[in-house]
C-alpha cells in the first residue's frame, strides 16, 4: 500500500482496484485522519475516489453485502481532479480559485469531496481536501 499527503497535511492512501471493501476499511481504520482514499490501476493512475464518510455510511447500510464486494463497486469515476506540473513547486492563486470554482460547480453530494492530484504522467501524486481550499489554503 502506497499514499501520499494530502494539502491538509494527512496521509492519503492509494487502494488497488482489486481490493475488497473490508481492505480499504482496514485502510480507514490504520489512518483515521485520511478524508478519502485514492482508487488506483496498476499504472498508480487514479481511477476512482472512495469518501471516508460515504464508504462506512454505505457500509452500515448493508455490511454484509459490501464486505467481501470490490472497492470499485463502492467508488466514485466521476471524480474531480488537476495535473501537477513538475515545474510548479505551488498552485498559483488562480489555480486555486479555478479549482474551488470546479467543486463547487459539482453536485451537491459531491462538493465537499477531495480532488485528485496526478503528476504529468497521470500518476497519482495526492489530494487536496475540499474544506482546507474553502478556509484558504496557508503557505509557510
Amino acid at each position: 500500500m502506497t499514499g501520499y499527503t494530502s494539502a491538509s497535511s494527512s496521509f492519503v492512501p492509494q487502494v488497488s482496484t482489486s481490493q475488497s471493501c473490508y481492505e480499504a476499511l482496514q485502510l480507514f481504520r490504520s489512518y483515521p485522519e485520511a478524508p478519502c482514499a485514492v482508487v488506483c490501476n496498476s499504472l498508480a493512475e487514479p481511477v476512482g475516489l472512495v469518501m471516508r464518510d460515504r464508504f462506512f455510511l454505505q457500509l452500515s447500510s448493508s455490511f454484509l453485502g459490501y464486505y467481501q464486494t470490490d472497492i470499485t463497486k463502492l467508488m466514485n469515476t466521476r471524480f474531480l481532479s488537476t495535473v501537477a506540473s513538475s515545474t510548479d513547486t505551488d498552485f498559483n492563486l488562480g489555480s486555486i480559485s479555478s479549482l474551488k470554482n470546479k467543486a463547487i460547480d459539482r453536485h451537491p453530494e459531491l462538493r465537499s469531496d477531495c480532488i485528485v492530484i496526478t503528476n504529468e504522467q497521470g500518476q497519482f501524486a495526492g489530494i487536496i481536501d475540499v474544506a482546507v481550499l474553502e478556509n484558504g489554503l496557508t503557505y509557510s
